[in-house]
């Protein structure tokens, strides 16, 4: 049954949040404790558009290739965290494909 509210509840948000929640390991697992909890710490910020942008991305980045990526699933980690911060800048046009 919490399972199905994962997917019930994307029927309701405009497709650029859908695009970004689906990114969500909650999303991904269909556990909605977890997805409610990380989209919660989307918006504990504030405007969605607001908690990211460039510098954030470039300190992500910056961070992460400080830390040795052990298997597939650090990777995917970084991937995924990676989409999530860079994806929202993209869509606003606030970070083109080159950049």
């Amino acid at each position: 049954m919490l399972e199905q509210r994962v997917q019930t509840i994307m029927r309701y948000v405009p497709v650029e949040i859908h695009d970004l929640w689906q990114l969500l390991d909650g999303y991904l697992e269909h556990n909605w404790a977890q997805f409610q909890e990380e989209i919660c710490e989307i918006y504990e910020e504030g405007d969605l558009l607001s908690r990211y942008s460039k510098q954030k991305l470039a300190d992500y980045t910056r961070q992460a290739s400080h830390s040795q990526k052990k298997d597939k699933e650090d990777v995917g980690k970084y991937y995924q965290r990676f989409l999530i911060l860079s994806k929202p800048l993209l869509q606003s046009q606030r970070l083109t494909e080159d950049e």
